[in-house]
């Protein structure tokens, strides 16, 4: 049927590159999606603008940023619950 709306996923997968994508995460994690954001093929410099302006977004929306590795963090709306594996929670 084509009347039905698309089901949204619980957490999206974000390989950004420009700091323009930054709206379609935040669109996201307002939306109640978590959003898991890799830079492994970002430049350094853009990384760190990139996450600055994911983590005001973050903290405007009372939302959680997690590191995950060096280059990955997940950005979790205030509702989503997370939970670590490891004794050590590893916050941007």
């Amino acid at each position: 049927r084509q009347d039905q709306p698309v089901p949204r996923p619980d957490t999206m997968v974000y390989y950004l590159s420009s700091l323009s994508e930054c709206a379609t995460v935040i669109r996201d994690i307002i939306a109640g999606t978590s959003a898991l954001v890799n830079f492994d093929d970002t430049d350094d410099r853009l990384s760190q603008r990139i996450l600055d302006t994911l983590a005001g977004a973050a903290f405007a929306l009372n939302a959680k940023v997690r590191k995950i590795t060096d280059n990955t963090y997940l950005i979790a709306p205030e509702n989503v619950k997370v939970n670590m594996s490891r004794h050590v929670e590893r916050r941007y």
